[in-house]
This record gives structure tokens, C-alpha cells and sequence, in this order.
């Protein structure tokens, strides 16, 4: 959770924006107090958590290191503009582009440098 712990000395996490999806079942669960099942990802196995834990977790983690961003999956596929295409389940990192799955987020950047003219703008 530092910039300077040894999770950020790893490739790994080095120019990775991690995100959460959140529905809004969850979101009420948490404000409500009660539980909300998640899923071990080796055993499969489920696990009881309680949702307002969870989500402080998630703001605690963003206010250390800037990650996880939360997605709001309902809301998202709510304001889908091609509902008929399927529902949206993934992103590009910063959501800038949300659309059909297995389709190109073809973000650029420009170097503004290259049109500068002369010593004055």
C-alpha cells in the first residue's frame, strides 16, 4: 500500500490501473450492513464478507496507492448505448471506452511539441 513498498518495486503493477466493478446490489448490501458473497479464486470456494468492510477496504486501498477505481457495473449497463450488442462486462483501464467485449479501445496521444513553431505560441 506505499509507493515505495515492495508490491511497486514489482513489473508487475508498474503502469497497470487496477479497477473493481460494483453492482448496485452491492452498494445497497454495504449501506444496509449486511453480507455479500464473494469467491475464493483457487478453491472456487465461497465466502460470506461483509459488504461495508469490503467497500471500506476498497476506499482505504484508493486513498493509499490510487487503486482500485470503482466501476458502477448497473449503472454502466443501464446507460449501455448498444444494449442489444450484450452487456458491457469489461473496460479499457480508465473506462474512457466501454462497449461490446472483445472490441479495440484505440486510445492515442499526441506530442504537442511536434507543431510548436518558432520560440513564441
Amino acid at each position: 500500500m506505499r509507493i515505495d513498498g515492495e508490491g511497486f518495486t514489482s513489473i508487475q503493477y508498474q503502469n497497470a490501473n487496477n479497477s473493481v466493478r460494483l453492482t448496485d446490489e452491492f452498494m445497497e448490501r454495504a449501506e444496509r450492513g449486511e453480507d455479500w458473497q464473494t469467491t475464493a479464486r483457487v478453491s472456487g470456494e465461497p465466502i460470506d464478507t461483509y459488504a461495508r468492510d469490503l467497500l471500506r477496504q476498497i476506499a482505504d486501498a484508493a486513498w493509499h496507492c490510487a487503486d482500485p477505481g470503482v466501476q458502477y457495473d448497473t449503472t454502466i449497463n443501464d446507460w449501455h448505448t448498444c444494449p442489444n450488442s450484450g452487456r458491457i462486462s469489461t473496460s479499457n483501464p480508465c473506462s474512457e471506452y466501454l462497449h461490446v467485449d472483445d472490441s479495440a479501445c484505440n486510445l492515442a496521444s499526441l506530442n504537442l511539441m511536434k507543431f510548436r513553431r518558432g520560440r513564441h505560441l
